[in-house]
């Protein structure tokens, strides 16, 4: 059974982040319980899922960086929708992953051919690391968007009305791999766009968890059900205590994952590097060092009230079991998958864009809303 794990040698649990996996099966679970599934997310509304009150934070996207990830952090947030003023519009998602990229991108950019020629030495990892804090003080939201590639009208179109159904809303981050889609109202009066919310494949997850009985059902284990990244089919990308942050950061970036085991020598589970540990990290700049190893950057960086529980299960546990899980606690992210819960030796990770895209199935390509 999927199970809760606390700290352990001194390295805080995970803070919040999560991503969309890569393999999604076909058709791990059976026709009856998948065309069960659809129909219920076919029969609620992405509105269902919003809470009675609650707050929506919007950015706006000519905002300095560093007083969005402040924004996104006070808030407890990887994701806040973007507001252009001008247009008085929705110009899409800021999110975590955006700053990954940026941190990436300099942590491998060589810099102009010419400085190189002049001063006969490529740029050193102190180097770049200065470059970053020195970007980040100055650049705006819109241009991490622009410098991490990010596709503008992919982002200004990925949007659901609230009326739209669940099953609908799945599809479309099926699709396009994406965690969080705002959900996005016209006022009438003066044509302007309105944000009722994010909608984010965790509330799905937990809307199905809380509400839908075929969940229940799904028996498979995660091993045949053929998700996550599972070793040896998937080598588990994982860094040490000792491994540099900045390193950590680029094989997030590398691996297009929102999170990395933190293993001892045997293998054995110490901590989860997150995307939002990078958030962490960037907002300390310079007091936090990419150069420093994670535990390191950790300890500095992490805020006492961002530790969470590490949920841990086995390729051997059933679909239900995540879900049992998802319904119980406050809040899953992701899932680390062990040898055995007795040694925590790491074999891969469930992410819940994993389940998402089980739950999805085939639905990707042929429930794309007309906006």
């Amino acid at each position: 059974m999927a199970s809760i794990t606390g700290p352990a040698n001194g390295l805080a649990p995970p803070s919040p982040g999560a991503g969309v996996g890569d393999s999604i099966p076909a058709a791990a679970i059976s026709a009856p319980l998948a065309s069960a599934v659809a129909a219920f997310l076919a029969r609620h509304r992405a509105y269902d899922i919003l809470p009675v009150s609650a707050k929506v934070v919007l950015l706006d996207a000519r905002l300095p960086l560093k007083k969005a990830l402040a924004a996104l952090l006070l808030n407890h947030l990887t994701a806040a929708p973007l507001w252009h003023s001008d247009a008085r519009a929705v110009s899409g998602l800021l999110t975590v992953r955006d700053l990954v990229r940026l941190v990436a991108y300099y942590a491998d950019d060589t810099d102009d051919a010419d400085e190189y020629e002049a001063s006969r030495r490529p740029p050193s990892e102190l180097d770049r690391h200065q470059a970053l804090v020195d970007e980040v003080e100055a650049l705006s939201v819109d241009a991490l968007r622009a410098l991490s590639g990010a596709d503008p009208m992919a982002l200004v179109s990925l949007r659901l009305h609230p009326l739209r159904s669940l099953r609908e809303a799945v599809a479309v981050m099926y699709r396009f791999r994406l965690h969080h889609v705002p959900l996005v109202d016209t006022d009438p009066a003066s044509g302007q766009d309105a944000v009722v919310g994010v909608l984010t494949g965790g509330k799905v997850l937990k809307f199905l968890a809380c509400n839908c009985p075929v969940t229940r059902s799904l028996t498979i284990s995660i091993r045949d059900a053929g998700i996550g990244m599972l070793a040896p089919a998937h080598p588990v990308v994982a860094v040490s205590p000792h491994s540099l942050a900045v390193d950590a950061v680029r094989l997030l970036a590398q691996h297009n994952i929102s999170a990395l085991p933190v293993i001892d020598d045997a293998g054995r589970l110490l901590d989860v590097f997150t995307e939002t540990d990078v958030m962490y990290i960037v907002r300390d700049f310079p007091a936090t060092s990419l150069l420093a190893p994670v535990h390191a950057a950790l300890t500095i960086a992490r805020p006492a009230d961002a530790v969470e529980p590490i949920h841990t299960c086995t390729a051997d546990d059933t679909i239900a079991s995540l879900f049992a899980a998802i319904q119980r606690a406050p809040r899953v992210t992701r899932f680390v998958v062990v040898d055995s819960l007795a040694s925590s030796v790491v074999v891969g990770m469930v992410s819940l864009g994993d389940l998402l895209g089980l739950v999805a199935g085939g639905d990707g390509d042929d429930l794309m809303p007309a906006n």
